[in-house]
């Protein structure tokens, strides 16, 4: 890494990982897809974010497909790694999460430009807005009053 980042201890259960947000300190945390018998990585996001609604979240994954990356950004992860990738493209996700930027393993782009159908960007800059709302616990009315929506005739 280089001498600008600092790199905490990992976690290796929930509840470690629960009480490493309720606590913060970090800006950028790698989550595994695959948690392990605890599972549902994707359904914890928005409730860290909640906790730590600053930090970033950078899934890593060694499943190499749109749809696991789909559910991580919608869930409020800022990017999505590829295990198969290359070391190197480890730190420019982190740095591109730190500067509030989404970043897609290139991978994993790859992948899906050999002929995987889908969108070639998942999210523009305003769903990615709405999403990261979400995540950060606005409800669908607070939203639309944000961004300025006439809600009447919409029952939530």
């Amino acid at each position: 890494m280089r001498p600008h980042h600092e790199v905490v201890p990992g976690v290796s259960r929930k509840a470690e990982l629960f009480s490493a947000f309720a606590i913060g300190g970090f800006d950028v945390a790698l989550l595994d897809v695959s948690w392990g018998p605890e599972g549902g990585s994707f359904e914890w996001i928005p409730a860290l974010l909640q906790k730590q609604p600053t930090s970033r979240i950078l899934m890593l994954s060694s499943y190499n497909e749109w749809g696991f990356c789909q559910t991580a950004l919608r869930c409020g992860a800022c990017g999505y790694l590829v295990k198969h990738s290359t070391l190197g493209d480890l730190l420019p996700g982190i740095e591109a999460a730190m500067a509030g930027h989404l970043y897609l393993s290139p991978l994993l782009q790859r992948g899906h430009e050999q002929g995987r159908r889908g969108p070639r960007f998942l999210l523009t800059r305003y769903q990615f807005t709405l999403v990261k709302q979400l995540a950060d616990g606005l409800s669908r009315r607070q939203i639309a009053d944000l961004e300025g929506k006439d809600m009447s005739g919409i029952g939530y």
